[in-house]
């Protein structure tokens, strides 16, 4: 029987559960939605973010799906619309007379939107990586920041210091002597001075849903930056919803005129791969002219910081992003986390290995912030 790709349709949810039924049993941890419609982002009436689900159907037998997110671009000054390609998952990983179900489900997202992209991935060496490099798609990194606020608790738990038994008895030594947050002063204190500063005349405050403020500055931002996602008031709703209150939303001022904001997280991880126990402050999503971006980080960082936060993560692509974490104090270092561009897309920003860091992207773009 021929393989047919498919919009997902509710009489197919019991054949989606079968299918996570059968990775499940061979001990692989991903799960393909098992509702119809996307409970996150899903097609409403005036809405021009949300996702649809397709999947690849072999008779009544459900072999895989994969997420194409809708969202529009800003490309300079004009708006466009683009896709994002999420979560291609199939039967492929069990039995090699499914691995072709990868290629097509690419092609399949591409005829219905040429210009696509794909963010996360987990790094290079990636299944997913290697297919979307072999159809000529260009890939680059999206930088990683961190800046440790309690040097305890993170040599505690960073999982890169603690992979062997001797960077472990360093690592506990150094948090339990003290010379931990000895080398932490030191390094804030003199190798590192504090150079971002806060202006008087600028403000923060904490809001519980984005405003009209919002629009504003989306309109005076769109053509500060050479690519990004569309943020109006209507795109942050969908995606930071009121409902959730997980999400911080901080709003900057310069007198009375807003001049960014961000969308952070705080999170008390337990058990995590990454950071352990630790209590993780995210920077998930921002926006400003690139010449307020300082003003963001530094704002969001101490609200991080006050909340009791042990570190504060994030990944930015901009260079007046990275150029303002590296003035408040936050330390690059090695990223999974890349951004994958079309032909038809990737044209625009050529080539992406150089002029990545002329694209604004953050962990709220694609999959947003997920494990996080």
């Amino acid at each position: 029987m021929a393989i047919e790709i498919e919009r997902y349709a509710d009489h197919l949810i019991p054949a989606v559960r079968d299918f996570n039924g059968r990775l499940h049993a061979r001990g692989i941890t991903h799960r393909f939605p098992e509702t119809a419609q996307s409970t996150s982002l899903p097609r409403l009436a005036g809405r021009t973010i949300f996702q649809e689900y397709y999947l690849a159907r072999e008779d009544a037998v459900v072999r895989g799906g994969y997420v194409l997110k809708h969202q529009a671009l800003a490309l300079g000054g004009e708006v466009v619309r683009i896709g994002n390609y999420q979560f291609p998952l199939s039967e492929g990983i069990l039995d090699p007379e499914y691995a072709p179900l990868g290629g097509r489900f690419l092609r399949h997202a591409l005829r219905q939107q040429p210009m696509l992209y794909s963010l996360g991935l987990g790094g290079h060496e990636e299944a997913i990586t290697r297919l979307l490099r072999a159809a000529r798609w260009s890939v680059a990194e999206v930088p990683f920041y961190f800046r440790v606020f309690q040097a305890r608790p993170f040599l505690r738990n960073i999982a890169p210091l603690r992979r062997t038994v001797a960077r472990r008895l360093a690592a506990d030594t150094a948090a339990l002597s003290g010379l931990g947050a000895i080398g932490l002063f030191v390094f804030e204190r003199m190798v590192w001075p504090t150079r971002a500063r806060l202006d008087p005349g600028v403000t923060c405050e904490e809001e519980s849903a984005f405003g009209p403020w919002a629009d504003e500055l989306w309109a005076r931002c769109l053509g500060r930056y050479r690519m990004m996602t569309v943020r109006d008031r209507a795109t942050l709703d969908a995606l930071y919803p009121v409902e959730q209150r997980r999400f911080i939303r901080l709003r900057v001022r310069r007198a009375s005129s807003t001049i960014g904001w961000a969308v952070l997280l705080d999170t008390q991880m337990s058990g995590n791969k990454y950071f352990g126990a630790m209590r993780v402050g995210t920077l998930v999503d921002c926006l400003a002219a690139p010449e307020d971006a300082e003003a963001t980080v530094l704002w969001s960082m101490r609200r991080l910081r006050a909340a009791g936060c042990d570190l504060a993560v994030t990944n930015q692509g901009h260079r007046a992003w990275c150029h303002a974490l590296e003035r408040c104090g936050f330390v690059a270092s090695p990223s999974n986390f890349l951004l994958a561009l079309s032909p038809a897309l990737a044209r625009h920003v050529e080539p992406l290995a150089q002029r990545r860091d002329e694209v604004h992207v953050t962990r709220g773009d694609g999959d947003g912030p997920y494990n996080l």
